[in-house]
């Protein structure tokens, strides 16, 4: 059984590596997938922050970070945000909110946010 998982692991692309990474940790930190996410009921989730940007509003900037957990992605919405310490790109946050959509896109609108090493 062992050989036959470090075949597995030797066989297996960087980004399949990442991505059962990505599923282990949201499930050994107690977090809902996000392929699992209800609309309009509240959600603790995360996972990597995969991009971040600054969207310019009438008056007030927001900026958008989408997070990955393997599964699928969410973005989190800050209004009145142009930059948030720490929020970058590969870092692993949990956030917390109502669940929301537009489009085809999961959102989350000024969730609260922990930072994780």
């Amino acid at each position: 059984m062992a050989t036959k998982n470090r075949l597995q692991r030797l066989t297996e692309s960087t980004g399949d590596r990442d991505r059962s990474g990505l599923i282990d940790f949201c499930d050994r930190s107690g977090l809902v997938p996000i392929s699992e996410v209800e609309l309009r009921k509240s959600v603790r989730t995360g996972g990597e922050v995969g991009s971040v940007r600054m969207v310019p509003l009438a008056g007030a900037p927001s900026l958008e970070a989408t997070i990955n957990d393997g599964r699928g992605t969410i973005t989190a919405v800050f209004f009145g945000r142009g930059r948030i310490a720490g929020i970058t790109p590969g870092r692993r946050v949990i956030v917390e909110g109502v669940a929301a959509k537009r489009g085809n896109q999961i959102l989350l609108f000024n969730p609260t946010y922990q930072l994780l090493p």
